[in-house]
């Protein structure tokens, strides 16, 4: 069962964000793919992910109790390093100028939504074979049946390598792991339906190559890891609600304009600067 992938791309994805990450994205094309158990929102990859080990750890117990003769319970250790596994993510909304997400994601000061092309972020992902670009399922019936599926299939493969009365082929065992954590990593598709109105699509990315790196938040340490991206394919920059949109619109403008200057970086055409139609209040 693949993952549900964006197959055809919305044609804008907006990420908002406070003035220190929108300066960090444009100056390096950089965006941070954040541990997903450090994020406010985590609970459903979790749940999903503790269901499906819960129903793994019994099948393998009674399988190792049903193979006379063979001692089968230590080639299953491997389930617990695929769970362990660090998932990283940041996400986009589908919805532009959102006032739950000026919220949820910006300080009370104000902040900043970088609009991109859709297509030019999934583009930046088709690369990458340990990334993903998901769309979020709000539906908790259909969550419920999708992590069903994930089970059974991840039964099927341990079956399938498992149930002989020789050991596998080390090849062979690597290659069922890989299989099994590519369909619980599609897990990362289902949030809790109250979060519906952000139409959240997601950027995860489950790699040990990339280099983790730790920024701090809140007096906490939070890991994370870098991804790089056509800084080009950010089309507007929408000033959040805040006292002086005006002043905060000429700086940003300043900013821009500098990065284009720049021969050294790759930024080559101004993004629109658009402002926020929210009345100003402390939010």
């Amino acid at each position: 069962m693949a993952m549900l992938e964006v197959k055809e791309s919305p044609s804008s994805l907006y990420h908002y964000t406070d003035l220190h990450a929108l300066i960090s994205i444009l100056t390096n094309s950089e965006l941070w793919l954040t541990d997903v158990n450090f994020l406010n929102d985590h609970a459903e990859y979790s749940v999903g992910r503790k269901y499906l080990k819960e129903k793994l750890n019994d099948f393998v117990e009674k399988v190792t109790h049903a193979v006379s003769g063979v001692k089968l319970g230590y080639d299953f250790e491997f389930i617990d390093a695929i769970f362990d596994r660090s998932v990283y993510l940041t996400s986009f909304c589908m919805q532009k100028d959102l006032l739950s997400q000026w919220r949820g994601y910006c300080p009370q000061s104000g902040g900043y939504a970088i609009e991109f092309y859709g297509q030019g972020i999934a583009d930046s992902v088709s690369g990458n074979k340990d990334s993903a670009f998901l769309i979020c399922n709000y539906d908790s019936k259909l969550s419920k049946s999708h992590l069903d599926e994930v089970l059974l299939e991840v039964l099927k493969i341990i079956t399938e390598a498992y149930l002989k009365k020789e050991k596998p082929e080390y090849d062979r065992m690597l290659e069922q792991v890989e299989k099994m954590n590519t369909i619980l990593f599609s897990t990362l598709v289902q949030k809790h339906e109250k979060f519906y109105e952000e139409k959240e699509v997601r950027l995860a990315c489950q790699s040990t190559l990339r280099e983790k790196k730790f920024r701090v938040k809140n007096s906490v340490l939070v890991p994370y890891v870098p991804f790089k991206f056509d800084v080009n394919t950010v089309s507007k920059i929408i000033i959040g609600p805040m006292a002086d949109q005006a002043i905060a619109e000429r700086g940003l403008s300043q900013f821009l304009e500098s990065l284009v200057a720049n021969k050294d970086h790759p930024l080559s055409k101004l993004p629109v600067i658009e402002h926020s139609d929210i009345p100003f209040r402390f939010i």
